[in-house]
């Protein structure tokens, strides 16, 4: 490697930091409020995070697991973030649902 390949390498890597740098202050500020607290509780909610994926029908299991999937990454980015959030949020979706 020659130090060309090396300034790119440093550069590529410095990119990959702000952006994921950029995408836990956009997740911070969506959490920041009530209306982003709420939204992302549906989401992880609507994906089914919360329940079992098997519902008999291959398929249908099988859309489910994916749905939970991608529920499963927001509530990693949840705990990765801003953990403290996650016990707010469980308590304002109870409030909503009295």
């Amino acid at each position: 490697m020659d130090v060309g390949e090396k300034a790119q390498v440093k550069e590529r890597k410095t990119k990959l930091q702000l952006a994921k740098e950029r995408e836990v202050e956009e997740l911070k500020a969506m959490l920041s409020t009530y209306g982003g607290r709420a939204f992302y509780w549906r989401l992880l909610s609507q994906c089914g995070v919360y329940k079992c994926s098997f519902v008999g029908d291959s398929g249908l299991t099988a859309f489910n697991e994916g749905q939970r999937s991608i529920g499963l990454w927001a509530l990693e980015g949840l705990f990765a973030t801003s953990p403290e959030i996650y016990s707010l949020m469980r308590n304002e979706a109870i409030e909503r649902g009295k």
